[in-house]
């Protein structure tokens, strides 16, 4: 393949995107999926909310990659998906510790004893990505197991296009299994055994999802999709999920590829270094659940519109306090360098 020059990284309107995308996922978590009912109109808005972390799993692979050189397999390259490996690392093990006391506090309930805890918790902080109140981590976890797998296969000069296909191939094989999980007809040995043994380790198989959708995010900065094939893709897939909603497994997988295309397709030039809105849509995206789970256990919170509500007023005004007070610090530390200098 011929040496393609970088697309230009649109990052402000990705974070604007990622920041709206938090808010869809604390909708996920607030509200019922059954907020139009259960036709046509809801099904759409449900995969609309669900594209959020797919879109978020895209954005990570674009932003990655639009500082990298092409071929991605260069040693330069392999440096930087390193540095985003360990960086998703170390904020995945700290954000897990955050929410280890709503974790302690479950099994206690649960009656749990000390070792039948320790193993449950070891199980879903490697293979899961999730505990009591802590759903959004898989996420996290997802990207850690994709960064890694990116990172050996290009090492050993693996085509990114034969990744990105992997990557897709196994995200099929999830929604197959997630639909043969439901049905109520007999399925064979084989399928029984590959769910229980998903079950006893990474329950659903999530974790390997953010594979396809990080190395396809990589690939967008090396190719030109045309805004009007987006629009059509997009459109295919909610269609897909409106009228055939078992397998919206599958559909689903358009409807966010058709979107992060249109969001990158969007100009809007880039005018600050601060990423206000990308740390903010971090921290309500990590903090937001922590913020549910206290409000429904201290004050018995109902789900429903006006939790969503109350928790995105909530995580908002924290996210923004915490923002100005870390860029004050910066900004005082700063002064003080240049005093001593």
């Amino acid at each position: 393949m011929k040496n393609i020059s970088p697309q230009k990284s649109n990052s402000l309107i990705i974070d604007i995107c990622k920041f709206i995308g938090a808010y869809m996922v604390v909708a996920t978590h607030t509200t019922s999926l059954n907020l139009f009912g259960t036709g046509a109109l809801n099904a759409v808005y449900v995969n609309f909310i669900y594209c959020a972390v797919p879109c978020f799993f895209m954005a990570s692979g674009y932003l990655t990659a639009s500082r990298m050189e092409w071929p991605f397999t260069a040693n330069d390259n392999l440096q930087k998906i390193a540095h985003a490996f360990l960086k998703m690392l170390k904020l995945y093990l700290l954000w897990s510790l955050v929410y280890l006391p709503l974790a302690i506090l479950d099994y206690k309930h649960s009656g749990f004893g000390v070792m039948e805890a320790a193993i449950n918790y070891i199980k879903g902080l490697v293979f899961v990505g999730e505990h009591y109140g802590s759903w959004i981590l898989w996420y996290m976890l997802s990207a850690i197991y994709a960064l890694g797998i990116i990172y050996i296969l290009l090492k050993i000069k693996i085509n990114p296009w034969a990744i990105t296909a992997l990557g897709l191939v196994v995200i099929l094989c999830g929604a197959v299994l997630d639909i043969l999980s439901g049905t109520t007809s007999d399925i064979s040995p084989t399928i029984n055994f590959i769910r229980k043994l998903m079950w006893a380790t990474t329950i659903n198989g999530r974790i390997f999802r953010g594979l396809f959708y990080i190395s396809f995010g990589m690939l967008l900065t090396r190719i030109k999709i045309p805004v009007w094939a987006d629009i059509i893709i997009a459109i295919c897939g909610f269609t897909g999920c409106a009228v055939f909603s078992r397998y919206s497994g599958f559909f689903v997988i358009l409807c966010a590829v058709g979107l992060f295309g249109i969001i990158i397709s969007v100009k809007v030039s880039y005018v600050s270094d601060r990423k206000i809105l990308r740390r903010a849509s971090m921290i309500i995206y990590f903090i937001h659940l922590y913020i549910y789970t206290i409000l429904v256990l201290r004050f018995d919170l109902q789900n429903g519109k006006w939790a969503f509500l109350i928790v995105s007023i909530i995580t908002t005004v924290i996210a923004f306090a915490y923002i100005a007070i870390c860029d004050l610090i910066k900004r005082k530390n700063a002064v003080k360098c240049k005093e001593k200098a």
